[in-house]
């Protein structure tokens, strides 16, 4: 502090302290703060306020030695010097990042920048600031032309400053380039639930199998195939179109306490239409319900073999790679599946109860008398329809005036349909 007024005194010392004090300041607006008694905390300090020339009135560092002056003399960017804090936001808007950014350039002038940072500065704004962040705004042909603009700016400080950055645009870290990592799917067999025990995308994702893979820059997406569910089974009312058996005659719906009024047919929803507690809880569970098959540890790692080999056949032809790149890689997945499989818990297995002799027998009873269909609106859920009345209400419908008898076959039909679609100017 004593060197500092001595300097203002006897006009000997730190020039930028002496200019700063006498042209902008007096000494009476000088202030002292004490500092904690930390090593190099007033380094520190420099480098986080970024006040070293020519951003501001130190002119030096310590520890190791650094004249900004000559720094700055020798054409090295004096801004790479100061610690900058990232920031603490996360990344948003990803997909559009590229085009703002370009979108966002400043379009003004070379002049125009020396001009909006000289009034920022007598303005009494933070005139750094305001220099950064249109220097770093602009675009690469405007801070070229930078330099001749600032031949007839007076401030000093000011022209040695937009110098500085204008070095720190061409001198500044190219951004991280981050690692593309294209999806690859593989799709496994779902055949019991032993799957859910072991988490497929963390195992086909681990560091040892992606570097056992002969294809990088990889993430692996493993996918599902099922069984087919309830539905299939259980719906009769294709095959009931398809049959050529003659339609009933007659039916034993007056007697069932599940009639329709209305109708004088069954027509319900009602599960309890059906006798068999095996078959109607198992409908209460939708069509799309799937049964649990046996549960063998075996048939997991048969499957998942054979869908690795699926994989690598579509992987060798498309990527062009002999089938024996692949083994490593198959042999470490498995190798992964079996001691995964070791230490899981043996589970209980239902067996399914299509798979009961007395509920499948029931199942054909009830299709012989019912149309079994999708409620409409609901398709998940079951309606039980009566078999003579579903056969009269196709008949009725069949031979209304919607439809119209043809005698032209499958080929000829769909040529009249095209050459009637360019009629109409339609493809």
């Amino acid at each position: 502090m004593n060197g500092h007024r001595s300097s203002l005194r006897t006009k000997k010392g730190c020039q930028f302290v002496i200019e700063h004090f006498t042209k902008y300041h007096r000494p009476a607006n000088m202030k002292v703060a004490p500092l904690n008694p930390k090593a190099n905390m007033e380094m520190e300090l420099i480098k986080e306020f970024g006040t070293l020339f020519p951003y501001g009135g130190n002119d030096r560092l310590e520890k190791p030695y650094l004249d900004a002056r000559e720094h700055f003399n020798n054409g090295e960017p004096v801004w790479n010097l100061f610690t900058h804090k990232k920031s603490r936001r996360g990344k948003r808007g990803g997909r559009n990042r590229v085009a703002s950014s370009a979108n966002s350039r400043s379009t003004l002038s070379p002049q125009e920048i020396v001009d909006k940072v000289t009034l920022a500065k007598y303005n009494g704004e933070n005139f750094r600031i305001v220099a950064r962040n249109l220097v770093n705004s602009s675009r690469k042909e405007v801070i070229l032309e930078l330099g001749l603009s600032l031949k007839d700016c007076r401030d000093k400080q000011l022209r040695d400053m937009l110098i500085d950055l204008s070095r720190h645009y061409f001198n500044r870290d190219p951004p991280e380039k981050t690692l593309f990592k294209r999806d690859e799917h593989i799709v496994f067999k779902y055949t019991n639930r032993y799957f859910e025990d072991l988490n497929m995308a963390k195992l086909c994702n681990s560091p040892d199998i992606l570097n056992s893979y002969p294809v990088r820059s990889v993430n692996f997406t493993p996918a599902f195939s099922y069984t087919k569910p309830i539905r299939n089974r259980v719906l009769n009312y294709i095959e009931e179109s398809r049959s050529t058996d003659p339609p009933p005659v007659t039916c034993n719906c007056s007697s069932s306490e599940f009639m329709d009024p209305t109708l004088g047919h069954v027509v319900t929803g009602n599960l309890a239409v059906i006798k068999n507690s095996k078959l109607r809880n198992l409908l209460n569970k939708g069509l799309t319900y799937r049964e649990c098959h046996q549960w063998k540890k075996d048939d997991v790692l048969n499957s998942i073999e054979k869908d690795l080999d699926t994989h690598i056949a579509k992987q060798s032809e498309k990527k062009k790679t002999p089938v024996q790149c692949f083994q490593l890689w198959k042999s470490d997945i498995l190798a992964k599946v079996r001691n995964k499989l070791a230490h899981i818990k043996i589970r209980r297995f239902k067996k399914p109860v299509l798979s009961d002799k007395d509920t499948l027998a029931e199942l054909k009873k009830l299709q012989k008398t019912f149309i079994i269909v999708p409620t409409d609106k609901a398709s998940n859920n079951v309606s039980i329809v009566c078999r003579k009345y579903y056969h009269d209400c196709m008949i009725k419908e069949l031979s209304s005036n919607v439809y119209l008898p043809i005698q032209q076959n499958e080929e000829t039909l769909v040529k009249q349909h095209q050459q009637d679609l360019r009629q109409l100017n339609v493809e």
